[in-house]
């Protein structure tokens, strides 16, 4: 039988029943989604796929859904996630994370060094602190490379390596 010849219900429930990927499977769309009240970006994550994949899933099955927008922002909030956040590195090479949040959706950004910096010595030890990458290279995020300093001791480090370079 030719593909052209087969209406679309037909090879849609042929792929469903030939398919072991579980974004396909109605009872683990219905359970993820309705039962543990999880959002399409939630259910994505853990199937290891697109959330619209998981949007066209439901639809396909004809799972009831909830209203998108609103039911997934309020579905971020509670579990205290952004939408999305990237990564993005500085012409200077300084990586940060950004993400829009809030209701004003303005975009928030913290380094990845000061990320790390926290993960190794707790925000309180890192709140007042500046954190200097040890080798000067400012990608390199490696806890060993990493170091806390008051704001003086980092400006006369900085100051230092700049006359030491002969200016450069």
């Amino acid at each position: 039988m030719s593909t052209k010849s087969t209406p679309p219900q037909e090879r849609i429930a042929t792929q469903i029943a030939t398919s072991d990927q579980p974004w396909q499977n109605a009872a683990v769309l219905t359970h993820l989604y309705q039962h543990n009240g999880l959002t399409t970006r939630e259910i994505a994550d853990r199937l290891g796929c697109n959330h619209s994949t998981v949007s066209r899933w439901l639809n396909i099955h004809g799972i009831e859904t909830r209203e998108n927008w609103k039911a997934g922002v309020e579905a971020a909030r509670r579990a205290n996630r952004s939408e999305y956040a990237r990564v993005r590195t500085l012409p200077s090479g300084y990586e940060y994370w950004s993400s829009k949040e809030g209701s004003d959706r303005t975009n928030r950004l913290v380094y990845v060094h000061r990320l790390l910096a926290v993960a190794e010595h707790g925000f309180d030890a890192v709140a007042d602190t500046q954190v200097h990458h040890r080798n000067g290279i400012p990608f390199d995020n490696r806890p060993d490379n990493i170091e806390l300093l008051d704001a003086a001791e980092h400006g006369q480090l900085h100051s230092n390596n700049y006359w030491n370079s002969g200016g450069r």
